[in-house]
């Protein structure tokens, strides 16, 4: 397994790290099982939240009676409900609690999705403050902070300098944080992969994005053009079984190539990808915002890509169901919305035309609503 540093944090993390929010719902003994391998096999950077169910008590029962030198903890205190210092300290005692370990080695900041959140998080007396305290008291190491944010927030929250790490999403596929990894290194600050196989539709890819790997296995690909993008210090895989485990495993546990190779690879997808759309193809460039009516217009153009390219139907369904359900973790409305004023076309410089994706859109992915956190 290889080792990165974590940041300027002074800790050292394997480049796999685990996942703990798809263990609840699973037998506490095949959870110590998996856990207890994945520490066999050197993973050392263990992921959860109270969030995730009954998370943090499995972690801490599997991990009970190990020798945890070296293992880092991160785990977060919730933006939107602990909304001061107090809170915080509940939260993250609670934590230490349920994992049975003496120190969070990161306390993330959980969701600062806005900048409206980062001021609440900022201001005197709010959860920055009661993490410092914490951190004075030698119960957390360092603070870090996860988002779902545009891109231009999240950068604006990392320049405040008051943050050890940054979670976001990343994979081959979704280079949209790319300039939070670029920053990252800028600043010294850790940056932590997540959902880097895509919530695992890139692990089990459809026929056509299969055809478009070619003979590359799709979890090897996935997981090791990541770990060769440089600035990623861990990526964050959610495993619930040992197979998962397995698979990551063999895709991470040994030495890396250069990254060149997968870097062409995952090219070629996404030549297959801008071919397959043609005159339809969104690059992502949010020029069509703000819409007046907050449909999320890139990010629905981004499942439309996946959907006419890859063939995604499944996936690209449950992210619709979240449009307008899930706050700002996935924000903005369904596409049935739009009033089809005609002010995002002109802003658009491919020309696309959205008012008529959008409604295509609509009509073949709707399904229903759910909220975040309903499914793994």
């Amino acid at each position: 397994m290889e080792y990165r540093s974590l940041g300027s944090t002074g800790l050292t993390v394997s480049v796999l790290g685990f996942g703990g929010m798809r263990i609840p719902g699973r037998p506490e003994d095949e959870v110590a099982a998996l856990i207890g391998a994945a520490l066999d096999r050197g993973v050392r950077y263990i992921d959860t939240a109270p969030g995730y169910g009954n998370s943090e008590a499995l972690i801490g029962q599997a991990v009970a009676g190990r020798d945890l030198t070296g293992v880092v903890f991160s785990t977060k205190t919730h933006v939107g409900s602990d909304k001061d210092a107090d809170a915080v300290r509940r939260q993250a005692e609670g934590s230490l609690e349920r994992l049975g370990i003496p120190r969070l080695d990161v306390l993330q900041m959980w969701g600062i999705n806005t900048w409206e959140m980062a001021q609440q998080v900022l201001a005197p007396g709010g959860p920055l403050a009661g993490a410092r305290r914490l951190q004075e008291e030698g119960l957390v190491g360092h603070v870090g902070f996860t988002t779902h944010a545009l891109t231009a927030v999240a950068l604006r929250v990392m320049d405040t300098r008051e943050f050890a790490s940054v979670t976001g999403r990343y994979h081959y596929l979704d280079g949209v944080y790319d300039p939070l990894r670029r920053r990252a290194m800028e600043l010294g600050m850790a940056f932590v992969a997540m959902t880097p196989l895509g919530q695992g539709w890139l692990a089990q890819p459809s026929a056509a994005l299969r055809a478009a790997l070619g003979p590359e296995d799709p979890v090897a690909f996935a997981l090791r053009w990541i770990a060769n993008r440089p600035g990623v210090a861990t990526a964050i895989v959610g495993m619930s079984s040992l197979p998962e485990l397995e698979a990551a495993h063999a895709a991470l546990g040994g030495e890396l190539t250069a990254g060149e190779d997968y870097e062409a690879g995952a090219q070629w997808v996404i030549d297959r990808m801008v071919e397959t759309l043609g005159a339809d193809y969104c690059t992502g460039c949010r020029q069509c915002l703000p819409c007046p009516v907050d449909i999320n217009i890139p990010e629905l153009l981004r499942l439309n890509n996946l959907l006419r390219a890859y063939d995604l139907v499944g996936w690209c369904k449950d992210r619709y169901k979240l449009m307008g359900n899930a706050d700002t973790w996935y924000p903005g409305v369904k596409a049935d919305r739009c009033t089809e004023c005609g002010d995002c076309e002109p802003r658009c410089p491919e020309a696309l035309p959205i008012i008529r994706l959008l409604s295509a859109l609509h009509a073949e992915l709707f399904e229903g609503d759910r909220g975040r956190l309903a499914k793994n």
